[in-house]
């Protein structure tokens, strides 16, 4: 621990252990449709931290954890992508809540992987014994990891839609509003009195004046 590979790999550990805590509200926060937050941004940062880190270990040929480290990459990378082409269909828009739940998958994979491998316990169990446990149990972690990655891409793809149809009739509202409210251009709004004519608003805001009792005026 003291040397410096040793704190070389707590802090790989404490990235990937974050990533891995920040990467459930971030799911969470997909679900209800939000597309950036502080969690999803932790959760990216610290995922590709940990990623790029496991490989400046001293290299002894290729294994599977530099396997997983690739394919970790490639998966943040298209959910980077996908990210900022949320909206243009239902394809892309699912592929980045995809992206983050696959990548979280990863972390928790090699987290359990590092378990068996380090925890004495794990360590001491009977080989055939230890590979039979192992198996099973990222068989259910996968079986988990598929019925979020379904749920939170569906959830995420419905909120963004109806948020994405929302937008527009909102900000068409705003302009209304700010139009009909507004005075004419180089013209102060009239005092309010009982005799004091009022500005049409709309298309006619731009015209002269309009009597009380005009037809003209809504």
């Amino acid at each position: 621990m003291n040397t410096p590979l040793g704190w070389f790999t707590a802090f790989h550990t404490l990235l990937s252990m974050i990533a891995i805590v920040a990467g459930v509200p971030a799911i969470r926060e997909l679900t209800v449709g939000r597309l950036r937050s502080a969690a999803i941004t932790t959760f990216l940062v610290t995922a590709i931290l940990t990623s790029v880190t496991g490989f400046m270990f001293p290299y002894h040929g290729f294994t599977p954890a530099i396997g997983v480290g690739i394919v970790a990459l490639i998966v943040l990378g298209w959910a980077l992508a996908a990210r900022q082409a949320v909206g243009r269909s239902a394809f892309w828009t699912t592929q980045f809540p995809l992206g983050v739940v696959v990548s979280e998958y990863f972390l928790v994979f090699v987290l359990v992987a590092q378990i068996f491998a380090k925890v004495p316990a794990m360590v001491a169990l009977a080989a055939d014994t230890q590979k039979a446990l192992f198996g099973g149990t990222q068989l259910v972690v996968l079986a988990a990891f598929v019925l979020i990655a379904i749920r939170t891409a569906r959830a995420f793809r419905i909120r963004a839609t109806a948020y994405r149809l929302k937008r527009p009739q909102e900000e068409t509202a705003r302009s209304w509003a700010a139009s009909s409210a507004a005075p004419p251009t180089g013209r102060t709004a009239p005092a309010s009195s009982s005799t004091s004519p009022r500005w049409c608003p709309g298309p006619l805001r731009d015209a002269a004046p309009c009597p009380q009792k005009s037809r003209s005026c809504h």
